[in-house]
């Protein structure tokens, strides 16, 4: 990856991590991005309910109109349950469709060469991300990802590719989020988003092989448990593998979308 594509991408990452508090003339599409990081900074699963179209507004710092189209756009994608009238409210449904919903708000054109290197940028932030989770050493925090394995482990064994592949991103937004580092934690964030879109416009295509779910599984699950070990080597080497696999389902690669380990 050279000099000016990476300055290039922290440039593109820079303009989307300062979303602490929005300014007052944001689009909805940066609130959507927001309140996707609130659900998964705050840990919020199925049936959790958000806060109301007015308290958000104001903890963002934005019209209450751009937080309704933002709250709108994720429950067309499935992610968010929005029901009106006497004990209405706003509910998280499924983060699997957070995916769908960020391919409506971020738009990269994005060549096979340029995916190498978002891949490769990815790899960097997320081994160094595992590791601090690692040296954290906080059994609640272990307990997190492990809950987050589960989930995907779950999803496995309902068989649905689209679906793993979400829980698997959603296990690496725990990491990032887990890891300490703010800074590191936004960016990482954010080109996992970014990769996440380009799935969606591959998904399509993608025609896997029956042990393909049980690899993405294996891989998770040893990278989880490098985590819980602090293990740096083993950190390492899931990331690589996990990245290649990553890289292989975008560039729609039948060996990589084999159960071929």
């Amino acid at each position: 990856m050279n000099g000016e594509t990476v300055n290039a991408m922290l440039q593109d990452l820079a303009d989307l991590t300062n979303l602490d508090r929005v300014a007052p003339t944001a689009t909805a599409s940066r609130v959507l991005v927001e309140i996707v990081d609130s659900i998964r900074y705050t840990a919020m699963r199925e049936g959790d309910r958000l806060p109301s179209l007015d308290e958000l507004a104001v903890a963002l710092e934005v019209s209450r109109e751009n937080v309704r189209r933002a709250v709108t756009a994720l429950a067309e994608a499935g992610v968010l349950d929005v029901r009106v009238g006497r004990g209405g409210g706003t509910w998280v449904k499924d983060r699997a469709g957070i995916p769908t919903a960020l391919s409506r708000v971020i738009s990269r054109s994005t060549s096979t060469s340029e995916w190498e290197d978002l891949v490769a940028f990815r790899q960097l932030l997320q081994t160094e991300a595992a590791c601090l989770v690692g040296e954290r050493r906080d059994p609640a925090i272990t307990a997190r990802i492990h809950e987050y394995l589960a989930e995907l482990q779950r999803e496995a064994a309902g068989g649905d590719v689209a679906r793993v592949l979400s829980a698997a991103n959603e296990l690496n937004c725990a990491i990032a989020v887990l890891c300490g580092n703010r800074v590191l934690a936004r960016s990482l964030l954010r080109t996992i988003d970014l990769i996440s879109v380009i799935g969606v416009w591959s998904m399509s295509d993608l025609d896997p092989a029956p042990g393909f779910i049980g690899r993405v599984e294996d891989i998770s699950r040893r990278l989880v448990h490098g985590i819980a070990a602090g293990d740096r080597e083993q950190i390492n080497a899931s990331v690589a593998e996990q990245m290649s696999l990553t890289l292989g389902v975008l560039k729609g690669d039948e060996g990589a979308l084999s159960g071929d380990t």
